[in-house]
């Protein structure tokens, strides 16, 4: 596996653990205590660290193009040092991909760790031609007496035919208003304009603000364009796309019209997936095959 597989983007929350040593539960029939009395010396921590893993249930199955996301939980007695995740895959490689020094984090107590974690596809791939691959998240977390526990957690990638309903509740998670918002882009006013853009953005994966004649091509193969040439798109004639270049291009194809299903003008985000479904299904069978969208999603809806 690759050593930059995994992007981690996580909440960290330390809770405070009560500890009420000077409450005393009440007997029937309370001892008295002697104030003079010393108390004898605790003996070592020998408690290990709880580890629970608190969301989805294990061996839960996730589409190839899903974002897996596992939340995972972990309390001490004593105090935690150190929360280490692990990733093994089918053939058992196993490597180590974060760890958590819970002293980095300010918190009013270290007895409890929360962190949610998010495994994109693009980094944790399914085998060419495999039909379902297995992956075990391994979590390894050590306190301040030194005492180890570890917990793992089982799930499964597979890439079965989607339903355009499958396919665009899956791509509807793309926030691709905020992406341009995150990028300071100066987006277009006009709605038609600003729906062309986000498919500019899509199209330019080496981000010199730019569509080259290779970039074209697979756009044009993939969106089943084949009838387009970029000579007619270009209207300086070198070679490439600028942003107002291939906007007008998208225009005079009435993407725009054809995908505002509701015809609100406004193309909301399950509009806008469901018009690249209807792109990306060739053979026009209402389902996208595997062959039909695995490499179209990573290469279109994942931003670096």
């Amino acid at each position: 596996m690759k050593k930059s597989y995994l992007l981690l983007v996580f909440l960290v929350a330390l809770a405070t653990v009560a500890c009420d040593d000077d409450e005393v539960s009440p007997t029937a029939h309370p001892l008295p205590v002697n104030p003079t009395t010393p108390v004898p010396p605790a003996g070592p921590d020998t408690s290990k660290p709880v580890i629970e893993f608190t969301e989805p249930a294990a061996n839960t199955s996730f589409v190839i193009i899903e974002n897996v996301m596992i939340r995972v939980k972990v309390v001490d007695n004593g105090g935690l040092e150190e929360v280490r995740v692990y990733l093994e895959d089918s053939t058992s490689n196993k490597e180590l991909i974060a760890s958590f020094k819970t002293a980095d984090y300010a918190s009013e107590s270290d007895k409890s760790f929360d962190v949610m974690m998010y495994l994109y596809r693009k980094q944790i791939p399914l085998p060419q031609g495999a039909g379902i691959a297995r992956y075990r998240m391994i979590v390894e977390a050590e306190d301040k007496s030194k005492n180890v526990s570890q917990n793992s957690f089982d799930f499964n990638l597979h890439a079965p035919d989607l339903s355009k309903e499958e396919f665009v509740e899956i791509g509807s998670r793309l926030k691709m208003g905020e992406y341009m918002d995150w990028m300071v882009y100066t987006v277009p006013k006009e709605p038609d304009a600003s729906f062309g853009f986000a498919l500019f953005l899509m199209v330019d994966k080496d981000y010199d603000f730019k569509i080259s004649d290779a970039e074209w091509k697979k756009f044009a193969a993939d969106f089943d364009l084949k009838d387009q040439a970029l000579a007619t798109w270009d209207g300086d004639s070198d070679g490439k796309l600028t942003d107002s270049e291939f906007i007008k291009g998208i225009i005079k194809l009435n993407f725009y019209s054809d995908w505002d299903v509701n015809k609100d003008s406004i193309i909301d985000s399950s509009e806008f997936v469901g018009g690249i479904f209807d792109r990306w299904d060739h053979n026009k069978d209402g389902l996208l095959a595997r062959s039909e969208y695995e490499e179209r999603y990573f290469t279109y809806f994942l931003f670096e």
